[in-house]
């Protein structure tokens, strides 16, 4: 009564030869690699670029850079260690706070370095 059925349900699932049907474990790979490979172009190597330029630019802090924190406090850098940056934040009260470089966000150019990128030397 009840082997007509599943007997036919089995021969639609399994192939002649024994095979399940709907092909291999490559038919299933090849679909998945093609969307890492989309997602590490789209998403994963434009912000690890964005990334290391954003550490070469904090390393290579000098005096009188004007940075952007983490917590958004924009301010001048007036003193450097190792470790830390020190920023000058308010120059009417020469209020100056101590940061970690790791919390440098963004460095912005000097009025120098405007000027000579925008004449073309150096």
């Amino acid at each position: 009564m009840f082997a007509q059925p599943i007997q036919s349900l089995l021969s639609t699932v399994v192939a002649a030869d024994g095979a399940p049907q709907g092909g291999g474990l490559m038919d299933l790979l090849f679909p998945l690699a093609i969307v890492f490979l989309i997602f590490w172009f789209l998403v994963i190597r434009p912000s690890s670029r964005e990334r290391k330029e954003r550490e070469m630019k904090v390393r290579n802090i000098e005096k009188h850079d004007k940075v952007i924190t983490n917590a958004g406090i924009y301010g001048t850098v007036v003193g450097l260690d190792d470790e830390t940056v020190t920023l000058r934040v308010d120059d009417k009260n020469n209020v100056r706070i101590r940061f970690a470089r790791a919390a440098i966000w963004q460095v912005n150019p000097t009025k120098a370095e405007v000027e000579k990128a925008a004449t073309g030397k150096g």
